[in-house]
């Protein structure tokens, strides 16, 4: 599986479980994304990229789409584990100014709080 689950009080920890973050993987994303918020009532979100050496434009669209969808809730949609590129390309989109990024999934959790 491309993705893993879990909770932490009450924040949906989603762990992308590949080191290719691409357009193979962008619909199974979205997918899981609306399904947690509509199904499952979550809307706050945590995504990991601890496993993650590359990521494309279809999969930070992806990521757009998943925070227009959760911000609607008044919900709230962070990132982690990003390394030294995958960071440069988020700043290079500007997408680092519409995500919180941390460094340490825990520290990312308590900004939940």
């Amino acid at each position: 599986m491309n993705f893993s689950l879990s909770d932490f009080k009450g924040v949906c920890i989603v762990k992308i479980n590949t080191d290719n973050a691409s357009q193979e993987i962008t619909k199974e994303f979205k997918d899981l994304l609306t399904k947690l918020i509509e199904e499952k009532h979550y809307i706050k979100f945590l995504i990991d990229y601890t496993s993650v050496e590359f990521v494309d434009s279809a999969f930070l669209g992806a990521m757009v789409y998943a925070y227009r969808n959760i911000m609607v809730k008044q919900g709230g949609i962070k990132i982690c584990g990003l390394n030294e590129t995958l960071v440069l390309r988020f700043e290079i989109t500007k997408l680092n100014n519409l995500f919180e990024i941390f460094s340490r999934r825990e520290d990312a959790l308590q900004s939940f709080n």
